[in-house]
């Protein structure tokens, strides 16, 4: 209704947690994925954020030509070597490392939640489903 653009920052999808999966948000509706630019990187997961490797995916054409129109890509800068050689080896050979990650990962919620409950039982507690913020 009001022409509205959808930036979806998913840099945290790879770090959903054992029972629970990731949503793109582009992928919920043909006319949503045309009005949404995804963001995402392998450095959160894999702990290359100074690398300087990220990508945009656009929902259609139209969308990328209107973004390129306002800003060019010297004004975005460009990913380091290092950066794309290091996220395509994590996304291609990472996997059994990520999965380590989310394990150790719900561990550790298990962990905060059961002392949370215990040292403040009035308070109520919504687990995390992703990440490692608490």
């Amino acid at each position: 209704a009001h022409d509205l653009l959808v930036i979806a920052n998913e840099i945290h999808a790879d770090l959903v947690l054992p029972g629970h999966q990731h949503i793109p948000f582009g992928s919920l509706r043909p006319d949503l994925a045309s009005r949404t630019v995804t963001l995402n990187s392998a450095s959160k997961s894999f702990n290359i954020a100074g690398l300087r490797c990220g990508l945009m995916y656009f929902g259609d054409g139209e969308l990328k030509q209107r973004f390129t129109r306002r800003l060019p890509a010297k004004v975005l800068g460009y990913p380091s070597g290092v950066g794309i050689d290091a996220t395509v080896a994590a996304w291609d050979r990472g996997q059994p490392w990520l999965t380590g990650l989310r394990h150790y990962l719900y561990e550790r919620r298990e962990q905060a939640i059961a002392t949370l409950q215990h040292a403040l039982p009035a308070v109520k507690l919504y687990a995390p489903q992703a990440t490692y913020f608490a």
